[in-house]
């Protein structure tokens, strides 16, 4: 048996019932959150209480076998025993630092494994062994839908041909009636730092995995607002008009409704567009030129990252809810 620390034993849970659970959690209200959470610990925690008890039975019947044979196996157990006694005081202490209003964040790794982040601290859903594994993966969903209503959890849930879940939006091309779509999805870092990739080539390095939900709708508007000026600046180069992308620059026009003025050239014509996240992230957006020319010129292949991504998200940039830093 090995010692129950989060790089052991983790659940394959492809395409399971707790995984598509787990993926209508992640939008879902705190208390929900809040009830998935509890009940996937403390099965987790019985499931290491009954192992021990299973072990300290094996040690019974070897300690009626020749003690010289059998020592180096009794020690193994008996150390294995002590860290699962300690990990069950860790488990414990979630339980209680849950109850004090630590928020929750939910994560499904690219192997579908389910991670719980409680203030800072991460749990992943775990067994000593992969019939325990299954065994919490049942119980959790059985414990889950005795409260609530499960019906509606278990359709509709889609995977990519790798397995990885995805987060899909879809970018406005201004004057048509078609949608070019975008995909993100999420890599997890052991440092806990976690990167938003998108999959017309944009990285954003953030802290951590916290607000995820939040962090997502930001990148989704920025992908729109890019998407618009790709657009407009495509409608002006068909009108005659030249781009020089070393002039490219982006102004706030004063009493509009959210309107920003983009320079496009050295003789200062612009286009009016309104642009709220990258007009109030002016820096931002001078980074991401190269991309833009990149993406304006259909090089699909152009990729940039945009590090401690966590700085651009401010008071001003128009997302409903609240970001903690």
């Amino acid at each position: 048996m090995s010692a129950p620390v989060f790089s052991a034993s983790e659940i394959n849970l492809s395409r399971s019932k707790l995984v598509q659970l787990a993926l209508h959690l992640e939008v879902a209200d705190k208390q929900l959150q809040y009830d998935f959470s509890r009940i996937a610990i403390v099965e987790m925690a019985k499931t290491y209480e009954n192992e021990l008890l299973r072990s300290q039975q094996h040690l019974i019947e070897l300690s009626k076998k020749r003690a010289n044979i059998l020592s180096k196996k009794r020690a193994k157990i008996r150390g294995w025993q002590i860290a699962t006694q300690s990990y069950l005081k860790t488990l414990e202490h979630y339980l209680f630092i849950m109850d004090s209003g630590l928020s929750l964040e939910f994560l499904l790794s690219k192997q579908n494994k389910i991670l719980i982040l409680i203030g800072e601290h991460p749990v992943i859903i775990t067994g000593p062994n992969s019939g325990a594994d299954k065994q919490i993966q049942h119980n959790i969903v059985e414990q889950f839908c005795l409260q609530y209503n499960c019906r509606e959890y278990f359709e509709d849930i889609h995977f990519s041909e790798t397995g990885n879940t995805t987060t899909k939006y879809k970018t406005v091309e201004q004057n048509r009636n078609t949608y070019s779509e975008v995909t993100s999805s999420w890599t997890i870092h052991s440092d806990l730092q976690a990167d938003l990739i998108t999959s017309n080539g944009l990285v954003f390095k953030f802290s951590s995995i916290k607000n995820r939900i939040f962090k997502e709708e930001w990148v989704n508007k920025i992908a729109r607002e890019l998407s618009l000026l790709n657009e407009q600046l495509k409608i002006t180069q068909a009108k005659g008009n030249k781009i020089d992308w070393s002039s490219l620059k982006i102004h706030e026009l004063p009493l509009t409704d959210n309107a920003q003025k983009i320079i496009i050239n050295e003789k200062k014509d612009f286009i009016k567009l309104s642009l709220p996240l990258l007009g109030a992230n002016q820096s931002l957006f001078s980074f991401l030129i190269p991309w833009i020319k990149n993406e304006f010129k259909n090089k699909t292949d152009y990729r940039i990252i945009i590090k401690n991504a966590d700085r651009y998200l401010n008071s001003k940039t128009g997302i409903s809810g609240t970001y903690e830093n």
